[in-house]
């Protein structure tokens, strides 16, 4: 029951993005870049899967360049079934190659813990959740390409899982970029995406991204976000 198609969804976008924390959303393919040192952040997503509504808070600081830092939080629920996911994530990101034009690379890598919970049977679990994925960006003349790669294993399964995502941005000015997005996890139907973000204010940007997989289960999700850099 709990592998569900809504859940591979949602979690996954969670993993793809450290939890959100450092994809720029409404993303959830990680780019290979970090905030200046001493920069901030905070960031919140709401998800839509069929069913399930869930939501993601995030806070992140740059403590030194090239590194960044942050912590999430997200909870799910389905409304028909009541299942409900919470967990929290702790992220560290290094990106020690970057450049405004051409390929930058770096890391992240994150610790978190989940619970989830049926009311309608009383089953209950909790676990701890780990990945660590290589970045790659490449900018040149307003197209930017993402690439990254990895390993996530949970307590829960006791097993590793490749991860992977491809991510593209086409900035039509300087307050708008289309986006989309290809991703999955090994034995399972990847998810493809396509979204529009906006600059709303100095360091403010609001954005929208539908996902669909491409397997049996083609419900579609919708993701709204908000982020504020400062």
């Amino acid at each position: 029951m709990y592998g569900s198609y809504w859940r591979h969804v949602v979690v996954l976008a969670a993993v793809m993005a450290g939890g959100g924390v450092f994809a720029q959303p409404p993303m959830s393919v990680d780019d290979a870049g970090t905030m200046d040192d001493g920069g901030k952040k905070v960031e919140a997503v709401w998800r839509k899967v069929g069913a399930v509504r869930a939501w993601e808070m995030t806070a992140g600081f740059s403590p030194a360049q090239h590194w960044e830092i942050g912590v999430a939080w997200d909870r799910e629920k389905d409304l028909e079934s009541h299942l409900q996911d919470r967990g929290a994530l702790l992220v560290v990101k290094w990106v020690p190659v970057q450049t405004e034009t051409g390929w930058s690379v770096g890391a992240f890598f994150d610790l978190g813990h989940r619970q989830w919970r049926s009311p309608a049977t009383d089953e209950k679990d909790r676990y701890q959740s780990m990945s660590a994925l290589g970045l790659a960006t490449y900018r040149a003349n307003g197209h930017v390409v993402h690439l990254n790669a990895g390993v996530a294993r949970d307590t829960q399964s006791d097993e590793n899982t490749v991860v992977w995502g491809l991510g593209y941005e086409y900035e039509l000015s300087d307050t708008v970029a289309l986006l989309a997005q290809y991703y999955g996890e090994e034995r399972s139907s990847p998810t493809r995406g396509v979204g529009v973000r906006w600059t709303v204010a100095d360091g403010m940007k609001v954005g929208v991204m539908v996902d669909r997989a491409s397997g049996r289960d083609r419900e579609t999700a919708v993701a709204l976000s908000w982020a504020w850099e400062f």
